[in-house]
C-alpha cells in the first residue's frame, strides 16, 4: 500500500509494490511525521474521520507529566493503527531520558514486512 505522494515520488521498486526495507522504513517514518505534525479538527460526533487526522500540539502537554504523555501516546497508537497499516503491532512507549530538559521521550515501535520477513521498526519522536 502506498499513499498518493509516495507513488508520485517513488522508485521503480516502490511502484511495483515491492519496496526494499529502507524505502519502507522511510515511507512509514514520513507518514508518522505527518500524523504528529498535523492538527486535528474535533467533530461533535467524536467518530474517526479524516478531520481527526493528526495530534494535538505537544507544546500544550506538560512534558514532565507521565499521565498526559500516556494519553498522547494512546491517541497516537490509535491513529497509527488507523492511518498507517504498514506498521504491524504498533506501540508508543514513554522512555525516561537522563540529562535533558524533558524527562521522557516517546518512541514508536512495531514490525514491517517488506518481503514477508518481519523487521523491527523504531521511530524516536524527539528526533523529529
Amino acid at each position: 500500500m502506498q499513499f498518493l505522494l509516495e507513488r508520485l515520488a517513488a522508485s521503480p521498486a516502490m511502484l511495483a509494490g515491492q519496496p526494499d526495507a529502507s524505502e519502507l522504513r522511510t515511507a512509514v517514518a514520513a507518514q508518522l511525521a505527518r500524523i504528529v505534525s498535523a492538527r486535528p479538527v474535533e467533530t461533535p460526533s467524536g467518530d474517526m474521520t479524516l478531520l481527526q487526522f493528526g495530534m494535538p500540539s505537544i507544546v500544550e502537554t506538560a512534558l514532565g507529566s507521565a499521565a498526559q504523555l500516556d494519553r498522547y501516546a494512546a491517541r497516537l497508537t490509535m491513529l497509527i493503527a488507523h492511518y498507517e497499516p504498514r506498521l504491524l503491532h504498533p506501540s508508543v512507549t514513554l522512555e525516561p531520558v537522563q540529562g535533558r530538559l524533558t524527562p521522557y521521550r516517546l518512541v514508536v515501535s512495531g514490525m514491517l514486512a517488506p518481503d514477508g520477513d518481519l523487521l523491527t521498526f523504531r521511530f524516536d519522536l524527539s528526533d523529529h
